[in-house]
């Protein structure tokens, strides 16, 4: 984002200005998701992508910040609608900084184990975090939404959950934990053509 010119950002500004003239009207729309998990290549760039990238190293939150309002406003101006607005990212690094930026209407959560065990509780309990974090932030009056879930691999949720209870668990304990609906796995696909 540091290296963004001002062509690819009007080029951005033009999409939703485009999107919300286009789609603002739908009442089928529940809101906007900006981009989605804009930091996963610098949580998962190797020793060797790093030392060819530099800029890999860290996430530029305080260019991405500013960059993604200019988004949000332009959105919001031309969706007739006015849709809750959001954007996530793959590490919850930055979820309270972005929560506080007036134009973000809701959080749109990713939550992933990477371990084995039972997946809803792990679950649980992350989730009960977000919800922590955001009320100790002051931040609890904005709606959440865990939007994916799951084990990494995904051949874990399979294997240490041949019967789908996980996945049945997780969609309760995010309705528990006080977020605004219920989450679903990513690899739901894979949960239900593996199970037996």
């Amino acid at each position: 984002f540091d290296s963004l010119t001002s062509n690819v950002t009007d080029m951005w500004l033009q999409r939703m200005a485009y999107i919300g003239a286009r789609f603002g009207a739908f009442r089928s729309v529940l809101g906007w998701e900006l981009i989605n998990e804009p930091d996963t290549p610098y949580i998962y760039a190797s020793k060797a992508i790093i030392q060819q990238y530099p800029e890999l190293q860290e996430f530029p939150i305080k260019t991405f910040l500013p960059w993604i309002q200019q988004l949000a406003r332009a959105l919001m101006a031309a969706d007739q609608g006015q849709h809750l607005l959001t954007t996530n990212f793959a590490s919850g690094k930055y979820m309270e900084q972005l929560t506080m930026l007036p134009e973000m209407t809701f959080l749109a959560s990713h939550d992933y184990q990477y371990q084995g065990g039972t997946t809803h509780a792990l679950h649980c309990g992350s989730v009960g975090d977000v919800q922590n974090r955001l009320r100790h932030a002051g931040l609890a009056s904005k709606p959440v939404f865990v939007s994916e879930n799951g084990m990494v691999p995904a051949a874990l949720e399979a294997q240490d959950d041949p019967t789908g209870r996980g996945m049945k668990g997780s969609q309760w304990c995010s309705v528990a934990a006080g977020t605004a609906a219920a989450d679903f796995s990513w690899w739901w696909d894979s949960a239900l053509i593996d199970s037996p």
